[in-house]
């Protein structure tokens, strides 16, 4: 199960170099501001071919836009369901 992570742990863990972090909003969206080290993966092209890029034996942290938005929510479960074993929103 995807686990809610605060900003304060995120922080830590990225100074830690321990975390991968991944947008998960559309293209144009990461082009106009996105997170140091992110890379855009945009759920609906979240696929097993787009996802090699990442580590599986590594954390994974999924955001998109706001805590209303529900993209890294779906994301996380997916990422769960490719066998992925760290995954944080």
């Amino acid at each position: 199960m995807p686990i809610e992570i605060r900003r304060k742990d995120v922080k830590t863990l990225v100074a830690q170099e321990r975390v991968q972090l991944v947008e998960v909003l559309p293209a144009s969206e990461y082009k106009k501001e996105h997170l140091p080290h992110a890379v855009n993966i945009p759920l609906e092209m979240m696929t097993a071919e787009s996802t090699k890029t990442l580590r599986k034996d590594m954390a994974v942290i999924v955001y998109c836009a706001d805590y209303q938005c529900d993209l890294s929510a779906r994301a996380a479960w997916r990422l769960e369901s490719m066998g992925f074993q760290e995954v944080y929103r």
